[in-house]
């Protein structure tokens, strides 16, 4: 009688517990250290609501960073350009970064 309920429960325990955050984890790459204060500003914010729309919007920003130029990471090309830079010693690490003043 409560055969078709727990095999229910298990398979969607299995699902959710594994299935979905293994194929959406690999997908997003969404990084922990970030995940963490998000859910504990947006739930001081708004409650048990922003902690549960913590990480769509984590999402959301990670995904509109990473489709505009400016607001992408630094990868390994522009962090080699900033090693070159201070090599050929036309400015020292302290001076990036930051605007002469005017």
């Amino acid at each position: 009688m409560l055969t078709a309920p727990v095999a229910y429960q298990i398979v969607t325990e299995i699902e959710a517990q594994f299935l979905t955050p293994f194929l959406v984890g690999r997908r997003l790459e969404m990084n922990a250290v970030a995940a963490l204060p998000t859910v504990v500003l947006w739930g001081w914010l708004w409650g048990v609501d922003g902690a549960l729309l913590a990480a769509p919007f984590l999402v959301a920003f990670k995904v509109i960073c990473e489709n505009f130029d400016g607001l992408g990471r630094v990868d390994k090309r522009d962090s080699q350009d900033v090693l070159n830079v201070i090599q050929a010693g036309i400015c020292d690490g302290d001076q990036l970064g930051t605007r002469p003043d005017v």
